[in-house]
């Protein structure tokens, strides 16, 4: 069993102080699935909208169920956001916040087996989750498993399976 402190724990010592992404924060990441690719209005949207403090601080509305946002950041924005979402989800392991971070952290070729580019998009999304970062995502991994069974016992697929079928997975097999 997981112990859930431990893990906020080393999940904010992981991640430290990861500076804020001021160029595509989380609403303004939403943006992109509009087709905008503005910089300039990407980075206005994000002074305007998005929370700009630490990662431990992300209000819970800014993050709880936006799944269409995360889809969306680049590696400074995952690297700032992970961490949220996962505190969030062990302070409040709801289906959609558990959700989020099954569907976000399963390789891409694992749901569209045909698709090489999205698993390259993929790994660039997550090149900043190395070392510690890495290690205690894992972890926070095989929680999500355990979580998402006590969550969800009778949807098919999302029931921790996903994500336990992606620990195998050669991206994040092999530990730091």
């Amino acid at each position: 069993m997981i112990d859930r402190e431990k893990l906020k724990e080393e999940i904010r010592n992981a991640f430290g102080d990861v500076e804020f992404p001021r160029h595509c924060g989380i609403r303004a990441a939403e943006l992109i699935d509009g087709w905008v690719d503005d910089k300039e209005l990407l980075a206005n949207e994000t002074k305007a909208r998005d929370f700009c403090g630490h990662w431990w601080d992300v209000p819970e509305e800014h993050i709880s169920g936006q799944s269409l946002g995360f889809n969306y950041l680049d590696a400074e924005g995952v690297e700032f956001y992970l961490p949220a979402f996962m505190v969030l989800a062990i302070n409040k392991p709801t289906y959609k916040n558990l959700y989020t971070l099954a569907y976000e952290l399963v390789p891409t070729e694992e749901i569209e087996p045909d698709d090489k580019g999205l698993f390259k998009y993929y790994c660039q999304k997550y090149s900043k989750i190395t070392g510690l970062k890495r290690d205690v995502t894992i972890k926070f991994m095989q929680y999500l498993v355990v979580a998402l069974r006590e969550c969800t016992p009778d949807i098919p697929g999302w029931d921790g399976r996903e994500v336990e079928k992606a620990l195998s997975h050669e991206f994040w097999r092999a530990s730091s």
